[in-house]
């Protein structure tokens, strides 16, 4: 699934501070999909992270399509929420 440059570029400073080495990464995709999951097989999560997170949307955004996958992509948006939430609110004030 395609994803515009002008979405990756609002993504990309939301999600950087989250996906800047392969344990933090690592860490979202097993407490959103647990462990084992054919996800975990299909990212290469040793690459910049700028190169990293538009497949990671991508891939997520291809979850979300499917049905079963629904559950998983929604608890790990809720993660990146709450971790998010904070330099959204400290930018508005």
């Amino acid at each position: 699934m395609a994803i515009s440059s002008d979405l990756i570029q609002k993504i990309l400073p939301l999600l950087r501070p989250l996906m800047e080495n392969e344990s933090q990464r690592r860490g979202y995709l097993i407490r959103a999909l647990g462990t084992n999951t054919p996800v975990q097989y299909h990212l290469v999560l040793n690459t910049p992270t700028n190169n990293f997170i538009p497949i990671y949307v991508g891939l997520l955004l291809c979850l979300l399509l499917n049905e079963l996958n629904k559950f998983c992509f929604l608890g790990l948006m809720s993660l990146y929420w709450m971790q998010i939430l904070p330099s959204i609110e400290e930018n508005l004030c």
